[in-house]
């Protein structure tokens, strides 16, 4: 598949755990939540790369 200027790939849940060393299941329940940004193409779920990186800054601990 060729890329698109200005596109990014999208991440499978398996990628997206594998990111934030947990599990799938914790990646599910992150997308039911509304805390990560993902679509459904087909039987599959991918995520939004920028989504998940939003979501790390948000975990971010405050002194």
């Amino acid at each position: 598949m060729s890329q698109i200027p200005g596109y990014e790939a999208y991440l499978s849940i398996k990628q997206a755990a594998g990111e934030l060393t947990i599990s799938t299941g914790t990646v599910r329940r992150l997308i039911k939540r509304g805390e990560i940004e993902a679509y459904r193409f087909g039987n599959q779920i991918r995520i939004v790369p920028k989504s998940l990186e939003q979501y790390i800054r948000r975990q971010k601990i405050k002194e």
